[in-house]
């Protein structure tokens, strides 16, 4: 599955929650971007794994590991 934003991507968690294992994101999207949707996801599911891979650096580590993001990669 793909969305073009974090709140079709939301939306999409939403409804196929059992189906999603691991989601892949960018930080910098329309409508909503990648960490309030991670913020969003981890509210009803703590487990899933999520991967950032970004053009965008100026991004604080310790919010990374607080939203227990499996994987960050920046340019």
């Amino acid at each position: 599955m793909t969305a073009s934003n974090g709140k079709e991507a939301l939306n999409l968690f939403k409804i196929n929650r059992e189906k999603i294992n691991t989601i892949i994101t960018d930080i910098t999207m329309p409508i909503m971007d990648g960490i309030d949707m991670i913020k969003r996801i981890r509210e009803s599911d703590k487990n899933i794994r999520i991967a950032i891979l970004s053009g965008y650096t100026n991004i604080h580590a310790n919010e990374i590991v607080r939203l227990n993001v499996a994987h960050y990669q920046k340019p």
